[in-house]
């Protein structure tokens, strides 16, 4: 979820970027993959919130990962870069493996918070 912590309204866009993260914030595999759907504008008032919803399988490896044990190494955080910028966030926290080298299915941002599956 990112919020707008400005005083002022402001718009965004489409997709955040994601770079998995292992120990001492070394990137790990990441593949993202976007869902096709539109990517409206959304205007933000002081304090709003868009978020969006990333899949990914932690227990079914794919090509090129391990097929006993953990698929790649365990995730202890993500990148986030919201669309049309160059600075990030790190979202601590994941604490899993990604199988089929890192892909995430991500879903454009929407207002408000995104439900799970």
């Amino acid at each position: 979820m990112l919020t707008n912590i400005s005083a002022a309204p402001c718009t965004t866009f489409g997709y955040v970027g994601l770079q998995l993260l292992g120990a001492s914030d070394t990137p790990l595999p990441t593949h993202v993959v976007r869902a096709p759907g539109s990517e409206p504008h959304i205007t933000l008032a002081p304090g709003g919130s868009v978020s969006a919803l990333a899949r990914f399988s932690p227990d079914i490896p794919g090509p090129g990962d391990s097929q006993s044990g953990a698929c790649q190494p365990v995730a202890q955080g993500t990148e986030i870069t919201p669309p049309n910028d160059t600075h990030f966030v790190v979202a601590p926290g994941l604490m899993s493996s990604v199988c089929s080298q890192g892909t995430m299915d991500l879903n454009p941002l929407q207002a408000g918070a995104t439900a799970g599956p």
